[in-house]
């Protein structure tokens, strides 16, 4: 059984989203599902280019130029077996 929580919160200036219910108790596990409107969205961030999306998943990753070359030709195989690019 799904039991659903829902509240409109706003984020605090560290990133911090805090929900409280009776009904959790400490040690519950849950499933947490952050839905943004896209007026929020767009209002706090531009939309990421496909350069920006790319260096912060090198970013992320920690990627140097040798693994990133590794890492994008093991995604464009990927793609090639599973038919998303000729």
């Amino acid at each position: 059984m799904v039991v659903a929580i829902r509240e409109i919160i706003t984020v605090s200036s560290d990133g911090i989203l805090q929900i409280r219910a009776p009904e959790l108790t400490a040690g519950t596990r849950t499933e947490v599902i952050v839905l943004l409107s896209i007026s929020e969205l767009t209002a706090n961030h531009p939309k990421p280019t496909a350069l920006s999306a790319w260096n912060a998943l090198q970013t992320s990753m920690a990627l140097d130029i040798s693994a990133a070359k590794k890492w994008s030709q093991a995604a464009h195989l990927e793609r090639k077996i599973f038919g998303t690019v000729e």
